[in-house]
């Protein structure tokens, strides 16, 4: 017996599957932002010039999926993609976790925090 959650969550998987192969090749590179990170993959492997340079690519891509891949970049790599953003956000919060601070943290004192994330982050995010 499946249960109404499972079958309205399949019918709602299925109806994005067939809104994802109706995308042109075009559409789907732009929507999940595929040349942003095969871009910047190519950066990374060009950047270590390692003899195995597909190693390096692994590595590049396993950091993207960690959400890894956005420390210490530029403000403008951080806010290309949804999931840059987010990795960034996590990156912020994950970075009070393992700070001891107990106390509440002043605007300028964050921003310092988040600069050393992002070094060229934008101070009008924090006015």
């Amino acid at each position: 017996h499946m249960s109404t959650s499972t079958f309205f969550g399949a019918s709602q998987r299925r109806k994005q599957d067939d809104e994802r192969f109706s995308l042109s090749a075009q559409e789907y590179i732009d929507r999940y932002h595929i040349q942003v990170y095969v871009s910047d993959s190519i950066r990374s492997i060009l950047d270590a010039r390692e003899e195995r340079p597909l190693e390096t690519a692994l590595k590049y891509f396993n950091s993207v999926l960690q959400g890894n891949h956005v420390l210490l970049r530029e403000f403008e790599f951080v806010d290309v993609t949804p999931r840059n953003r987010l990795a960034f956000v996590r990156l912020v919060v994950e970075s009070y976790r393992s700070s001891s601070l107990e106390a509440e943290v002043e605007v300028d004192e964050h921003y310092q925090k988040v600069t050393l994330l992002c070094v060229d982050f934008p101070a009008h995010f924090h006015k």
